[in-house]
């Protein structure tokens, strides 16, 4: 039996536990950013200017279509409103019927998907060129290193084949004081091993935005002039 097999006997996957403890928290403290799993109202709507700059300086303004894996409530699409970025064209996805239905009453003209990104064909096929997973790969709960090491690589993978331009994502850093070990704390040099063994040498990695985590851009191609 496959470790996917298994997980399906058990009659969930790993992750499933992230969705049930975001749900739980959502339902306590509603569309804020306790509610969504961050602890601290200071830098909660950094994360997202910064899962923006994914898209680069010479493409801005370019019509590009953006696929949010984990949107939540679509707190990535109430910045992309707020800034005025009609170029985006913005697609969410989450396995939260919950958070789905808040996203949807938020924007009812937008296209939302509730169901799992590794089953949900039709949101690859239509290729989409940025594909974002915010704070999908934070916190691992029961889930050791390695099988959450797996989970990233696996999914990651599944967008950086079917994205024409690049994706984001944000992991905790392991250059911190401490450390807790239901979070998942990547080294730079294990993330870089990561990329180029699995995926590109096209990469950044963002640590400026003063949050104990960091943010990774990867590309298809290298820049161009």
């Amino acid at each position: 039996m496959t470790n996917e097999q298994r997980s399906n006997s058990e009659g969930e996957r790993p992750y499933q536990s992230l969705v049930r403890m975001v749900e739980d928290l959502y339902a306590q403290h509603g569309d804020t950013h306790c509610g969504l799993g961050y602890p601290k109202r200071e830098g909660f709507d950094t994360r997202y200017r910064i899962y923006l700059d994914v898209i680069r300086e010479a493409e801005l303004g370019d019509k590009c279509s953006l696929l949010d894996i984990g949107c939540g409530t679509a707190r990535l699409l109430d910045l992309i409103k707020s800034l005025g970025r009609k170029e985006i064209e913005y697609r969410g996805v989450d396995l939260s019927p919950k958070l789905i239905k808040a996203a949807r009453e938020k924007h009812p003209e937008a296209a939302f998907v509730c169901g799992d990104p590794f089953e949900l064909e039709e949101i690859w096929t239509a290729q989409p060129d940025y594909v974002v997973f915010g704070g999908i790969f934070t916190c691992r709960l029961q889930m050791s290193v390695e099988e959450m090491t797996a989970y990233m690589i696996r999914l990651v993978g599944l967008a950086f084949a079917h994205c024409r331009r690049g994706v984001a994502f944000n992991v905790m850093s392991h250059h911190v004081d401490w450390q807790r070990d239901d979070l998942f704390h990547v080294p730079f040099d294990r993330m870089a091993e990561i990329l180029q063994a699995n995926f590109s040498r096209h990469y950044l990695f963002r640590a400026d935005y003063g949050l104990y985590e960091y943010a990774v851009y990867l590309y298809r191609s290298a820049v161009t002039e």
